[in-house]
């Protein structure tokens, strides 16, 4: 069963579970610090103001309540790119996929599968289902 802890195992796209060993994790030491950290502790990261590959989207509000029902979210695409979408845990994933391609359009035309923790996601399948944590990161393989 996935638990989201590389130390418990991961699996890859056919199933077959992958055990690391404990002893390869390590703190990571070549993290860069984000500009809002660097200027409450007073170390900067060279002055590189770059985000890497990560896109930031809002999403688009239709109904008038934005209250907690906003949970943010990232999506691990194949293509090597993060993009974080702020979705209503109300919304289905087929929803989130319709977000995505609005936010990414040259994903237009190829086939999206969703798979979170190991499962593969439904389009009628809720956010609310499976938010239980409050970091939401759901690998998008994009094939076609």
């Amino acid at each position: 069963m996935p638990t989201g802890i590389l130390s418990d195992g991961v699996f890859d796209e056919l199933g077959n579970r992958y055990v690391i060993p404990e002893y390869c994790f390590c703190k990571p030491k070549n993290l860069r610090m984000d500009e809002n950290a660097a200027s409450g502790s007073g170390k900067t990261d060279g002055g590189s103001s770059t985000k890497g590959n990560t896109t930031e989207v809002e999403s688009i509000e239709t109904n008038a309540t934005t209250g907690d029902n906003s949970l943010p979210i990232v999506l691990r695409l194949s293509t090597s790119k993060d993009v974080k979408l702020n979705v209503a845990i109300s919304d289905s994933v087929g929803d989130v996929k319709e977000k995505l391609l609005k936010a990414e359009p040259d994903l237009a035309g190829k086939r999206l599968r969703f798979i979170h923790l190991g499962k593969s996601l439904e389009d009628s399948q809720k956010i609310i289902q499976f938010a239980n944590t409050p970091d939401i990161v759901i690998q998008v393989m994009v094939t076609g």
